[in-house]
C-alpha cells in the first residue's frame, strides 16, 4: 500500500517500482499527505 501512496512516488521521483532508491521521504510530505486521512475518535 505504502508504495502507491504520493510521499513514496515524490521520493523517488519517476523511478521504476522495480529500480532500488534509497531517497528520503521527508516528514514534511509525510505530514501534508496524511493531514487529511487522520480519522478522529469522539
Amino acid at each position: 500500500m505504502v508504495r502507491r501512496e504520493d510521499p513514496w512516488i515524490n521520493a523517488r521521483g519517476g523511478l521504476p517500482r522495480d529500480e532500488s532508491c534509497r531517497a528520503i521521504i521527508t516528514k514534511e510530505s509525510m505530514r501534508e499527505f496524511y493531514k487529511t486521512r487522520v480519522i478522529e475518535e469522539n
